[in-house]
């Protein structure tokens, strides 16, 4: 039997869930952007927001809601987590798997046009990339 499990829709400012699914639970990427009143509302909602706890939300320009997988990694309390975006979204049949410890699921592949760095730099600039390799050279 599945338990404390929690599916974070990665949302983005002015974007919310297209539907719900079972487990989900919303977080808010780039929310340092959000109003106070839209923040309060999406409080009420039981939205999340990359900006709080142990967070790198001033990378998101660079990183997407990468940032958002991050402050998951380090603020979620549930004991199995899976991320979906906004407009994207596990099939139904999520709720009748049952999920194993120290294991990594993922989508069925799909053929790009295009290699996932070109596509990175093409939303994001190469700053982001750049980053990540000096920090890889130095081992962080």
């Amino acid at each position: 039997m599945t338990k404390n499990v929690a599916i974070y829709c990665i949302c983005f400012p002015q974007q919310k869930p297209r539907k719900t699914q079972i487990y989900q639970k919303n977080i808010m990427d780039n929310a340092v952007t959000l109003s106070d009143s839209y923040r309060r509302e999406l409080v009420q909602e039981g939205f999340v927001f990359d900006d709080v706890g142990d967070n790198i939300s001033q990378l998101n320009e660079y990183f997407g809601d990468l940032t958002a997988t991050y402050w998951i990694w380090k603020n979620s309390t549930y004991d199995f987590v899976g991320t979906s975006q906004y407009r994207r979204f596990w099939d139904d049949s999520i709720s009748t798997l049952s999920f194993e410890e120290n294991t990594l699921y993922v989508q069925e592949p799909r053929i790009l046009d295009d290699t996932l760095k070109n596509q990175y730099i093409g939303s994001h600039g190469e700053l982001g990339l750049k980053l990540l390799d000096e920090l890889a050279l130095k081992k962080k």
